[in-house]
C-alpha cells in the first residue's frame, strides 16, 4: 500500500511536471505567436505606408504631367499669337513700302510735271 501509495505520489508529480511543461510550451507558442503577429502588422503597416506613399508621388507625377501639358499648350498658343504679330507686321511694313512706293513715283511724276510748267514758263517768257 506505501508503495502503491509512493507511486501515486510519483506519479502526481510527474503530471504535475508534465503539465508545467505543457504550460511553459504553450506560454512560449502563445509567446511567439503573438511576436509573429507583430511582425506581420508591422510589415502590414510598412506596405500601407508605401501604397500611399507611392499613390501620393504618382499623384504627383500625374499633377506635373497636366500642368506640363498645359504649359506646352501656352506656349503654342503664344508662338502662335507671335506668328499672327509678325504676320501683320509683314502685311503693315509691305503696305507702307508700297505707299513708300506710290509715294516716290507721285513726286517723281510732280517733279516732272513741274519741270514741264517751268519750261512751258520760260519758253512763254521768251515768246513775249
Amino acid at each position: 500500500r506505501a508503495a502503491r501509495e509512493a507511486h501515486a505520489a510519483a506519479a502526481a508529480k510527474a503530471e504535475e511536471r508534465q503539465k508545467k511543461i505543457v504550460a511553459q510550451q504553450l506560454a512560449s507558442a502563445e509567446a511567439e505567436l503573438a511576436r509573429k503577429r507583430k511582425r506581420e502588422q508591422t510589415a502590414s503597416e510598412r506596405d500601407s505606408d508605401k501604397a500611399r506613399r507611392l499613390s501620393e508621388q504618382l499623384q504627383r507625377v500625374e499633377e506635373m504631367r497636366a500642368a506640363k501639358e498645359a504649359a506646352k499648350e501656352d506656349i503654342e498658343a503664344a508662338k502662335r499669337r507671335i506668328e499672327e504679330k509678325r504676320s501683320a507686321a509683314r502685311a503693315e511694313k509691305d503696305k507702307l513700302k508700297s505707299d513708300a512706293e506710290d509715294l516716290a513715283e507721285t513726286r517723281r511724276a510732280y517733279v516732272l510735271e513741274r519741270e514741264a510748267l517751268e519750261t512751258e514758263k520760260k519758253n512763254l517768257e521768251t515768246m513775249r
